[in-house]
């Protein structure tokens, strides 16, 4: 079996070799894609979906259905709409080979979602499923919620950049206090604010099984930063957390250094791009003092002057576990065991 990608070419069979279960009405490209698909030739299918409408899905979808080899489908940008969306999700009811679908920057919408969200409470082969770009609101983050809390396969979603507020980041964040099985969660680029993080914050209390969250630029601010901190203080599943852009101080700075003095999970903080200044890179310093798990740091853009200077860098040379300190865009000269200091 092979993977297939638009830069790799289509054998297109002669019509004396092609399934009569392929539409004759579909162009030579789409004809030899349903082919493949029908004699499990392939498994991966990332076909350059600039040129894939509705009816090119349905009938990849028919092929699908009828598959037992393809594990990755790539139907990124195209011109599908929820129409599509429905074929798709009507062969992951039956399909249980694929475990890859990434359908972002198409524009789904919330009904979209709920096609697929009602295809993940049958499906229990799919693991990764990507929806960023997709305008799927918090309708459509509300039905996915509900498939993930009888869902027991899906371990990486992928929700960025879908204007999703407070009532759908509420509702995920309900399903994170029963879902056992999601390891990754990537909610950037939306609208989660201080009671997003609120709810997030609550279900990480009982979540033990995600590791990896992303809530870039969602205008969390100091505030949403403090309930973030406290479940850092008695979570122990989450290693990476991304909270690029949020309007984070000092202040928030403040309290993630204190939960990192007790947590042993964390291995990865994003916090670039916000304004914690040298009182915050402070905070820092104290807290890796007790601290043996971290070891990627990125506090970029964020105001800190007299970067060589500073405590945080003194520290993090003698740290045991960072390998990472980033501060800067400058990279680091050539050091021994140390970590790499960006400055």
């Amino acid at each position: 079996m092979s993977s297939m990608s638009i830069d790799s070419g289509f054998r297109v069979l002669p019509s004396s070799e092609q399934n009569r279960d392929t539409p004759p009405s579909l162009s030579p490209k789409l004809q030899s894609i349903i082919q493949q698909l029908l004699d499990n030739s392939i498994t991966t299918l990332d076909p350059g979906a600039w040129w894939i409408d509705d009816k090119a899905v349905e009938a990849i979808a028919r092929a699908l259905a009828k598959n037992h080899s393809l594990t990755t489908l790539k139907l990124c940008y195209s011109k599908m709409s929820n129409t599509g969306v429905f074929h798709l999700a009507s062969a992951l009811r039956s399909n249980s080979t694929l475990t890859h679908l990434d359908l972002s920057g198409n524009e789904i919408g919330y009904v979209g979602a709920q096609h697929l969200a009602l295809a993940l409470q049958f499906n229990f082969t799919l693991t990764h499923l990507d929806l960023s770009s997709s305008e799927i609101w918090n309708l459509g983050a509300c039905d996915l919620a509900l498939a993930l809390q009888s869902n027991s396969a899906l371990t990486h979603l992928n929700l960025w950049n879908n204007g999703i507020c407070f009532a759908g980041i509420d509702a995920l964040a309900s399903a994170l206090r029963s879902n056992s099985t999601l390891l990754s969660l990537d909610l950037s680029n939306n609208k989660i604010e201080y009671l997003g993080a609120q709810s997030l914050a609550e279900a990480l209390q009982f979540n033990s099984t995600l590791s990896c969250l992303s809530l870039r630029n969602n205008k969390i601010g100091d505030h949403g930063v403090e309930y973030l901190a406290l479940a850092l203080r008695s979570n122990s599943a989450l290693s990476f957390l991304d909270l690029y852009n949020n309007g984070i101080s000092y202040t928030g700075a403040k309290h993630l250094a204190s939960a990192l003095q007790t947590n042993t999970a964390l291995s990865t903080l994003i916090l670039s791009d916000n304004a914690i200044s040298n009182r915050g890179a402070e905070y820092f310093a104290e807290a890796l003092r007790s601290n043996s798990t971290l070891s990627d740091l990125d506090l970029m853009d964020n105001d800190i002057s007299d970067k060589t200077d500073i405590s945080l860098v003194k520290v993090a040379e003698l740290h045991p576990s960072l390998k990472r300190l980033y501060l800067g865009f400058h990279p680091p000269e050539k050091r021994g065991m140390g970590p790499e200091i960006w400055i």
